[in-house]
């Protein structure tokens, strides 16, 4: 699931119906990439100023931080692994260095 049918409506200036769109694949529980595709993506410049479109990256950006936080939670509980930090090197970065 990607908002590109929003972003065509949008490059279509048909910006209700790319709200719409954007409404609903959020509503259906969209998140994958969700800044690139939409705070980032040139293709959403006719919307992005609109009140609607502010309200959904608010909305998607407390929905993160909600997963975020009961994430750390979990792991704080022992129920899963620690997600990494950005703060601190993940795996992956570590190997590469040696």
């Amino acid at each position: 699931m990607k908002p590109t049918k929003a972003e065509l409506l949008a490059l279509r200036d048909s910006p209700d119906a790319a709200l719409a769109e954007l409404r609903r694949i959020i509503d259906e529980g969209w998140r994958f990439n969700w800044r690139w595709e939409t705070e980032i993506n040139f293709n959403l410049n006719g919307i992005r100023e609109t009140p609607a479109f502010r309200s959904m990256m608010q909305e998607l950006s407390a929905d993160i931080a909600e997963q975020r936080a009961r994430t750390q939670a979990m792991a704080e509980r022992g129920e899963i692994s620690p997600p990494p930090r950005p703060d601190k090197p993940t795996v992956e970065a570590l190997l590469k260095q040696q």
